[in-house]
């Protein structure tokens, strides 16, 4: 396994202050992320996972391994005339998934356009924005638990999801690390929460039910 040693983090954060982590690893499968968990500089050291870095300040360098997910691909999955499953890596760039939603007339993201960060932080932080928040369309997550070295699937209510807050951030810290999220999603192009701050006037301004296009085009303006 490639670990990088008194390695750079400062791109890996929105700051970008200067600072280095003692160990730094990415990985890109669940496999790679099982062979990183059975080496000495896993279990000797303290692990910080980081996503898109856009919540972390280094005010010093890290003396722990540093690790940080490539797991990426977007798969759908056609229900039925009226529901999409969207199962997306870890790594995926949020804004990336809700372009890829958006583009394929897929609801349920539009509103969070513009988020920082990465798909695997969905599930950590519960990330939301006018009006949505990630736990009404998160189906199930799947995890590597570093207790069992197991991959899990945890479902929705398993998350205990509340305001910007997850079990991943107390219980489920530092034992569970998010592999990829499945998102249930409706096959819509019309959009239907209209209810936050500037989009209440978008109907009326537009003089049409707003698409899920131009919420998203609306928010990221």
């Amino acid at each position: 396994m490639d670990f990088k040693k008194n390695y750079d983090i400062s791109p890996l954060t929105t700051f970008g202050i200067p600072a280095k982590a003692q160990l730094f690893a990415e990985y890109t499968s669940a496999e790679e992320l099982l062979k990183i968990s059975r080496t000495p500089e896993f279990i000797d050291n303290e692990v910080l996972h980081i996503g898109g870095g856009s919540n972390l300040l280094f005010v010093d360098d890290f003396k722990g391994l540093v690790l940080h997910s490539k797991i990426e691909g977007i798969v759908d999955y056609e229900k039925d005339a009226d529901t999409v499953f969207v199962i997306a890596g870890a790594g995926v760039k949020w804004t990336q998934l809700v372009d890829h939603c958006v583009d394929k007339g897929y609801a349920g993201l539009e509103n969070m356009a513009g988020i920082p960060g990465e798909v695997g932080a969905s599930a950590v932080q519960n990330v939301g924005a006018y009006g949505m928040e990630a736990k009404d369309v998160i189906h199930h997550v799947e995890c590597f638990d570093c207790l069992t070295r197991q991959t899990v699937v945890l479902t929705n209510s398993e998350c205990r999801f509340s305001y910007r807050n997850s079990m991943f951030k107390h219980e489920g810290k530092s034992r569970y690390i998010v592999l990829r999220v499945s998102y249930r999603l409706r096959r819509d192009e019309t959009a239907r929460e209209l209810s936050y701050g500037p989009l209440q006037q978008l109907e009326e301004r537009l003089g049409h039910q707003p698409s899920i296009r131009e919420v998203h085009d609306e928010i990221i303006r």
